[in-house]
């Protein structure tokens, strides 16, 4: 989240304010999608299914207004960080929410290899509010990090999930070797020297949130 000084925040809120209802919510919509967008992904989202010429039309003004600037074909840039961050808090936390499920789902059925929109899936996922998902695109995210020699963006990923579940992971290197020792001094003393067959009879963890936080970490790693 970025902080937007009071002052910043009224001078964007008044040129926001100052627009037509329908520029006003492609502005909003847009704040959803990214800095930079595409005129065909806010149409597919938009709750009015508003016509893309018409979007066009909203975004020309925009530019003019200078809160976006126009770039290669139908893509646009929002003009600064502060603009698209003031026009995300404009929204409430249902339409917010809305939209974000939206463009996840429309990601997820665009028909493309989704392995470079893993960490974007999680990010809408987490913002709508849908954990189940998140989770599981950040552990997607997690092992194709590490399958690409990202080995620290993936343990970032795979703590960031874990925290998701509500399990709290040190992610500095230096302080999980530390208690790597102890830890695997543990983990033998509860082996207590028995056969892998007799583990797999032992009963599964009480707590499926924890089981599930390890068995990403173990990915990452």
């Amino acid at each position: 989240v970025v902080h937007v000084p009071t002052t910043i925040q009224a001078a964007i809120t008044s040129r926001v304010d100052d627009l037509s209802a329908d520029e006003q919510l492609a502005i909003k919509v847009a704040s959803v999608v990214g800095s930079t967008f595409e005129v065909d992904v806010l149409a597919e989202i938009h709750p009015t299914a508003r016509s893309r010429d018409e979007l066009a039309d909203d975004l020309r003004v925009l530019v003019e207004r200078d809160l976006l600037v126009a770039g290669h074909a139908s893509e646009y840039e929002f003009n600064h960080v502060l603009t698209r961050e003031v026009a995300y808090g404009l929204m409430t936390g249902d339409q917010r929410r809305g939209l974000h499920r939206s463009l996840a789902s429309f990601y997820e059925s665009s028909g493309d290899d989704l392995e470079y929109l893993y960490p974007t899936l999680a990010h809408h996922w987490l913002q709508g509010e849908d954990d189940d998902k998140a989770v599981s695109y950040l552990t997607l995210a997690a092992v194709s990090s590490l399958a690409h020699g990202m080995p620290r963006e993936s343990v970032l990923q795979g703590v960031k999930a874990a925290r998701v579940l509500g399990i709290e992971l040190d992610v500095e290197p230096s302080k999980i070797v530390a208690l790597l020792p102890a830890e695997l001094a543990e983990i033998d003393r509860l082996i207590a020297g028995r056969r892998p067959a007799d583990l797999a009879a032992l009963p599964e963890l009480v707590d499926e949130e924890i089981g599930r936080g390890i068995g990403i970490l173990l990915q990452s790693m």
